[in-house]
């Protein structure tokens, strides 16, 4: 079986078949802000911009955290370095977007046939703790990569390609919430967002902190789902108590 994806689809689009709309696999992916109470454009060459744009963010918040990543974590690095080199497949902007609602912290999207756009919230970047926006840089950085697998092989996906993508797509893809991306992400990268949340932090906190961070955004994922009632709990509480006592000063 192969999936053929568009590259303009939308989260929550129709289902139907593996050609056409549905699912969440060439469009926006966009990281909620779970517990706050509130909440594809024209070719271009890819030579006729910056591999990795980040200019935009310089200078905020967001730059900061990107530059303290970039330093500390090797599982950042080496996503962030997927889209560098001689003949890169796609290219990654980082933007602070004004017209996100508060309960999104960060979209990824196609700007176009070559570029990746990884789009924070500026709204709400004042009331983000340093590593909640560290989380939320991993978490889309992490999308921006599956999109760009995806696009390395046309938007065509068999299971000899990309095995694990080609898996959670056939079992979620025509699911309620068409989150296979998600899906993935709970069960298989947790600990890649928890090593880089180490990373960045010095480990100045437990193991348990950095995991339970981890999950944020991934809330009604079946891996979630199979967490004892305790475990989630225990997640909620930590997550609510980072973002009202977390050090949201970046330097």
């Amino acid at each position: 079986m192969t999936f053929w994806v568009d590259d303009d689809e939308q989260r929550g689009g129709g289902g139907g078949g593996y050609s056409g709309s549905g699912g969440n696999c060439g469009g926006d992916s966009s990281e909620g802000n779970y517990y706050s109470g509130g909440g594809g454009g024209s070719s271009t060459s890819p030579a006729s911009t910056p591999e990795v744009d980040d200019k935009e963010i310089k200078g905020t918040k967001a730059g900061c955290v990107y530059d303290k990543l970039m330093n500390s974590s090797n599982d950042f690095n080496s996503i962030i370095q997927k889209f560098m080199g001689e003949k890169p497949i796609n290219h990654l902007t980082f933007k602070i977007d004004y017209s996100l609602p508060n309960k999104t912290n960060a979209r990824t999207k196609n700007l176009d046939d070559f570029n990746i756009a990884i789009l924070v919230n500026g709204n709400t970047l004042g009331q983000r703790t340093v590593i909640g926006l560290a989380r939320t840089l991993i978490h889309e950085a992490i999308h921006a990569e599956m999109k760009r697998k995806l696009i390395s092989v046309g938007y065509k996906l068999d299971k000899i390609s990309f095995p694990g993508i080609y898996d959670y797509m056939k079992r979620y893809r025509q699911s309620k919430n068409q989150e296979w991306d998600h899906e993935q992400m709970a069960a298989h990268y947790i600990k890649t967002i928890a090593d880089a949340l180490e990373d960045f932090d010095g480990g100045t906190h437990s193991r348990d902190f950095y995991e339970s961070l981890s999950w944020e955004g991934l809330q009604g994922t079946t891996s979630w789902d199979n967490l004892s009632e305790t475990k989630r709990k225990n997640i909620i509480n930590t997550i609510k108590n980072n973002r009202k006592n977390g050090n949201k000063n970046c330097s």
